[in-house]
C-alpha cells in the first residue's frame, strides 16, 4: 500500500514539472487542457477514490486546481458527502457544495464504535486510518481510550489520524477531559511532523474556562520550541483564536519569524483591542515582502485606536497587492476616521480593481454615516486608551 508521503511527494513533483508550482488556476484562462493536464487530472481522479482518506484529501486538494473541468468538478462535488468527515470538511472550506451542506457524520453516527475499534487495531493501514476518524464522533469512553492508544501507533500516519480524531471540530463534551488534553500534548512532542501539527490543531480547541490560560501558555513554548515551520503554523494558528492580551503577547514575536505563513498567522492573531501596544509592530508588518502578512496586518489594524495606524494604511491601499488594498479598505472602514476620506476618494479613482474601488467607497460611505467629526474621533481614541480590558482579553 502506498504510503501518504510517497503519494504526496509524487504529486508534487509532477505538478512542479508540468506547472511550474501550485499557484496555477485553470480559472484564470479560457485555454483547453494540454495533454500533461489531462493526464494529472486522470491520476488526481484515481487517487480520489484512494481508501486511505488522506490521500482523498490530498487529491481533492489538487483537482481544486482544475475546478472548471466537469470531471475534476464531478469529483469535488462527491467529496462533499465523502463518508469520512475530514475529506468532507477539505472539500467545503475549498469552497464546494452549499451552506446547507454539513460536516457533521453522515454514515459516522451509524457506524459502531466497537467494530472500528477491532479495525483500529487489526485492519491494513487504510482501513486503521478510516476507523480513527470515524470514531472521532464516537462519545463512548472506549472509542477514547483506544484513540489515547492509537498516539502510541507505531505507524506516524495512524498516530496522526488519532490526533486529529481526539482534536475533532467540533469537540465533543465527553473529549473535553485533562485526559485527551494530556495525550495530545503528548502527541505535540512526537517524532513526526504531522503527528504534531495535529495534536497541536487539537490542543487548540482547548481554549476555555479553566484550561484556557495553561492552554495558551503550552501552545506559545511549543511554537517557540519548533523548528519545523509547517507545526510552528499550526501552534500559532491555534493562538491566534484565543484573542487574548496573553495570546497577542505571545504572538508579536513571530511577526519576524522565517516563515512568511508564520508571519501571515501571528498578525492575524494580534488583537489590539485586548493588546493596543500590537499596533506598533503591526504597522511595521504592513510592510512585509510577503502579500499575506500584508493582508493580515491590515486586517487586524482595524481594531486600532491608533492614530498612527491611519497613514500606514492609507498608504496600503496602493499595495502592489490587490486583498491587501481590500484589507486596508475594509480596517479604514472600521477606524471610521473622517481624516482618511479625501485620500480615499483620490484613491478609489485610480485603482485597477473595481472590488477595491467599491470596496474604498463602502468605506468612505460607513465614515460619512457615522457621522463622527474629526475632533471627536480624535478624543474617542484617547479616551478608549484608558479604558479597562474587556472581560475576554484575559486568560
Amino acid at each position: 500500500m502506498r504510503s501518504f508521503s510517497v503519494i504526496s511527494l509524487s504529486i508534487g513533483l509532477v505538478l512542479l514539472l508540468t506547472q511550474g508550482g501550485f499557484a496555477v488556476d485553470p480559472s484564470k484562462h479560457e485555454e483547453p487542457l494540454s495533454p500533461s493536464d489531462s493526464n494529472m487530472i486522470e491520476q488526481l481522479l484515481s487517487l480520489a477514490d484512494d481508501p486511505n482518506p488522506y490521500a482523498r484529501i490530498e487529491a481533492i486538494e489538487r483537482l481544486h486546481l482544475w475546478r472548471q473541468d466537469p470531471r475534476a468538478a464531478a469529483a469535488l462535488k462527491t467529496a462533499v458527502h465523502d463518508e469520512i468527515w475530514l475529506v468532507r470538511r477539505t472539500a467545503l472550506g475549498l469552497g464546494h457544495g452549499t451552506l446547507g451542506d454539513s460536516i457533521e457524520p453522515l454514515a459516522d453516527k451509524q457506524v459502531d464504535a466497537a467494530s472500528q475499534i477491532v479495525l483500529l487495531k487489526q485492519g491494513n493501514e487504510p482501513e486503521r486510518i478510516s476507523a480513527a476518524l470515524r470514531l472521532a464522533w464516537a462519545d463512548q469512553p472506549e472509542a477514547v481510550d483506544a484513540l489515547i492508544r492509537a498516539l502510541k501507533h507505531k505507524e506516524s500516519i495512524v498516530r496522526s489520524a488519532a490526533a486529529d480524531a481526539l482534536g475533532a471540530d467540533p469537540l465533543n463534551a465527553s473529549r473535553a477531559t485533562e485526559t485527551v488534553l494530556n495525550a495530545l500534548k503528548e502527541g505535540a512532542a512526537d517524532s513526526d511532523r504531522w503527528v504534531r501539527e495535529k495534536s497541536l490543531n487539537g490542543v487548540g480547541r482547548f481554549l476555555f474556562g479553566d484550561y484556557k490560560a495553561r492552554t495558551i501558555e503550552f501552545l506559545g513554548k511549543a511554537a517557540q520550541n519548533e523548528n519545523d515551520s509547517s507545526v510552528r503554523v499550526a501552534a500559532v494558528h491555534s493562538l491566534r483564536s484565543a484573542q487574548t492580551k496573553r495570546s497577542s503577547e505571545i504572538l508579536i514575536p513571530f511577526l519576524n519569524d522565517a516563515a512568511p505563513e508564520v508571519r501571515a498567522e501571528a498578525a492575524g492573531g494580534v488583537h489590539l483591542e485586548c493588546f493596543p501596544r500590537g499596533s506598533a509592530p503591526l504597522i511595521k508588518a504592513l510592510y512585509d515582502p510577503d502579500p499575506s502578512v500584508r493582508r493580515e496586518a491590515a486586517f487586524s489594524l482595524g481594531q486600532a485606536q491608533d492614530r498612527k495606524a491611519l497613514q500606514p494604511l492609507v498608504d496600503a491601499l496602493v499595495d502592489s497587492d490587490e486583498a491587501v488594498r481590500l484589507a486596508a479598505a475594509q480596517s479604514l472602514g472600521d477606524l471610521k476616521d473622517p481624516e482618511a476620506i479625501p485620500q480615499m476618494e483620490k484613491i478609489a479613482e485610480q485603482d485597477p480593481s473595481e472590488e477595491v474601488r467599491r470596496a474604498i467607497r463602502r468605506s468612505v460611505r460607513s465614515i460619512e454615516n457615522d457621522g463622527t467629526s474629526l475632533l471627536a474621533s480624535r478624543l474617542f481614541k484617547f479616551i478608549s486608551k484608558w479604558k479597562p480590558l474587556p472581560g475576554h482579553c484575559r486568560g
